[in-house]
């Protein structure tokens, strides 16, 4: 997690702001996770919980986006198991199988679609030059 400071992110520190772009991805990814629990009226703890699971899950997808797709894929997956677990060691929840599954898939499919999104806006910025 901690790869721009070669896992001791105490003693160094990415002076360069190489890793900002993860550390904002969580931030933002556990607020949307976070304000969608608080507007289902859920717990304090069940809001905490998806934020925590939210920010493990746009931390790591972030921090797999300069790789190939098929590295992406995998890091999507893993990052949804991953949120998933994290989401249900903070809520206090048991992880079941079928939540091991949904998350996969999860983690996936959005990975799959912001790669098919990203190829959509470069065509889109190509296309304006000659307008």
């Amino acid at each position: 997690m901690y790869h721009y400071a070669g896992n001791n992110p105490i003693t160094y520190t990415d002076l360069d702001g190489n890793a900002a772009h993860i550390v904002f991805a969580a931030l933002i990814c556990g607020g949307i996770g976070a304000i969608k629990v608080a507007c289902d009226k859920k717990s304090g703890r069940e809001i905490f919980s998806a934020f925590v699971g939210g920010a493990v899950f746009g931390g790591m997808v972030a921090a797999t986006g300069g790789l190939s797709l098929g590295s992406q894929i995998t890091g999507g997956a893993m990052a949804g198991v991953a949120s998933y677990f994290a989401t249900c060691s903070v809520s206090g929840h048991e992880a079941t199988p079928e939540g091991i599954v949904v998350s996969t898939v999860a983690g996936t499919t959005c990975v799959m679609l912001g790669s098919i999104f990203e190829k959509y806006t470069q065509i889109i910025t190509s296309l304006t030059v000659f307008l």
